[in-house]
C-alpha cells in the first residue's frame, strides 16, 4: 500500500514537469518570455532556449518548431492548428 502513495507522488510530479515543459516550448514557438525557473533537464536546449535579458523563448530551426507544434497539437496541449502561427 505504501507504493501506491509513492507512485501517485511521482505521477503528480511527472504531470507538473510535462506542463512546465509544454509551457516552455509554447513560449519558444510563440516568441514569448519563458519561465526562467524551468528545470534544465526538462528542455533540450539544442532546439529550444531563452535569450537574456528578457528570457524570450527561441527555437533553433523550423524543423524543431514544426515537430514540437505537431506533438502539442497531437496531445491537444496547444492551439497550433493555424499553420500561419
Amino acid at each position: 500500500m505504501g507504493n501506491v502513495g509513492l507512485h501517485s507522488i511521482n505521477w503528480s510530479r511527472e504531470i507538473a514537469d510535462l506542463r512546465r515543459h509544454c509551457e516552455y516550448v509554447r513560449a519558444c514557438i510563440s516568441g514569448r518570455p519563458v519561465m526562467n525557473d524551468t528545470p534544465s533537464n526538462l528542455i533540450d536546449n539544442r532546439y529550444f532556449y531563452a535569450e537574456d535579458p528578457d528570457w524570450v523563448g527561441k527555437y533553433a530551426c523550423g524543423i524543431a518548431r514544426e515537430a514540437a507544434a505537431k506533438q502539442l497539437r497531437r496531445y491537444k496541449m496547444d492551439k497550433f492548428g493555424d499553420t500561419d502561427l
